[in-house]
């Protein structure tokens, strides 16, 4: 019998033991299981992400690493569409962390995002009329709120209301930046209402006075953008030669190698989007003869076969990637040859890739050539070649968004229009 109980005794320190040894293997810590959340939200596992971000508000609610699983746990519900969840997560957050932080003001955006997303424009007024409240001694965090102000308003449809309010803010400002982005935001009202003219001399205006050529190229090419929402071709092409003579002088005048490629870059991009894609094609082959960059290289590579297919140069493309495959036989050209031969050999590339006939295009391709001169190849470089903002590419049409503000003065807003 002694056996008996002496074999039980043990069996149960060990099973105690082991408990406590899995028990302690499985004691992940508040940051551990945020960094488990984190990478399998980027993963797309939202359950996996929630249950982990749960378990860090639940366990751990006075760490830390709570108010970034609340954020996590917002996420989840907008993207699942359970708005009324994902605010009250974000508001958890807006009430531990102040709006001078970029969490804060990243917690308010989304607020103010979602409010609006699902048509809730007086709910979204409240709160901005809260944190201004609370804010009234904060400049920097009352100008922020008076420019998600406006976005309300414009959103909900009363574009004059809205518009005014950034007239206002633009007219007390003297910072370059600043009046870029609410040029933006205030082409983007006009956009809404499809008023092309007043964006057209709000640009024009803003030309007039600008003294850098980089810039007036900026505003130059943003007209000939507007110019392309009514197929205007004489205006946009107008406006491109504008634009052009003004990159030209830039580019002289420029000493910097890096920035002296990156403006071409978004030269090319800029006449892509106007429709002028020998243009464009033009530019990018410059890009390609003159730079070793394996990434700014693969950019080129890829913006050119995208131009080329729309002008319908299917075997022109073909050898081009081809030759960039002898070139770069460690770049992806040969197996981008490849499967532009598979589509081709099964009819499909026709269908995923047509040709563009947009009014103008086709003008633009029956028209002279144009393109910038005096392009001299510059020492290898290494710019920034992610994809521009826009900085000389044409304003979107009226339904699509513009660039996410840069400055404290506009960190609450969520718009987008260039």
């Amino acid at each position: 019998m002694r056996y008996f109980k002496g074999q039980a005794a043990a069996a149960l320190f060990s099973m105690v033991m082991m408990a406590g040894l899995l028990g302690g293997c499985n004691r992940k810590t508040p940051q551990e299981r945020l960094e488990k959340a984190m990478s399998q939200m980027q993963q797309g596992d939202s359950l996996g992400a929630m249950l982990e971000a749960k378990e860090v508000v639940t366990k751990f609610p006075e760490d830390p690493a709570a108010i970034q699983a609340h954020m996590i746990l917002a996420t989840v519900y907008a993207n699942d569409r359970r708005p009324d969840e994902a605010l009250a997560e974000y508001q958890l957050v807006i009430d531990k962390v102040s709006q001078k932080t970029p969490l804060g003001k990243t917690a308010l955006q989304q607020t103010l995002a979602l409010l609006k997303s699902s048509k809730r424009f007086d709910e979204a007024l409240k709160t901005i009329d809260t944190f201004q409240k609370k804010y009234a001694d904060d400049e920097g965090v009352s100008l922020s709120l008076e420019v998600a102000r406006s976005e309300v308003y414009t959103d909900s449809g009363d574009t004059t209301k809205g518009r005014e309010l950034i007239m206002a803010l633009d007219a007390a400002t003297t910072e370059p930046e600043i009046h870029r982005l609410y040029r933006q935001l205030i082409t983007r009202s006009y956009m809404l209402n499809k008023d092309y003219a007043s964006a057209i001399k709000l640009h024009e205006d803003a030309l007039a006075k600008e003294k850098s050529p980089e810039e007036k190229c900026v505003l130059a090419l943003q007209i000939a953008g507007l110019y392309t929402n009514t197929e205007d071709y004489a205006n946009t092409r107008k406006w491109l030669i504008e634009g052009t003579k003004y990159f030209e002088e830039a580019y002289k005048n420029e000493l910097d190698v890096n920035k002296k490629v990156e403006l071409t870059m978004q030269m090319a991009l800029a006449n892509d989007a106007l429709g002028n894609l020998r243009g464009a094609r033009e530019i990018l082959k410059f890009l390609y003869d003159t730079q070793q960059n394996p990434q700014l290289v693969g950019a080129v590579v890829q913006r050119m076969t995208q131009s080329m297919l729309r002008e319908g140069k299917t075997s022109e493309t073909l050898e081009f990637l081809q030759s960039a495959a002898a070139r770069f036989p460690q770049g992806p050209f040969a197996a981008m040859a490849t499967q532009l031969e598979t589509m081709q050999s099964q009819g499909d590339l026709e269908k995923r890739m047509p040709r563009d006939t947009s009014t103008l295009v086709i003008k633009f391709a029956e028209d002279a050539p144009l393109s910038p001169k005096g392009l001299e190849p510059p020492p290898a470089a290494n710019p920034a070649i992610s994809q521009p903002e826009g900085a000389l590419a044409p304003p979107p049409a009226a339904d699509n968004a513009a660039p996410a503000p840069k400055k404290d003065a506009t960190a609450t807003s969520d718009s987008a229009a260039k």
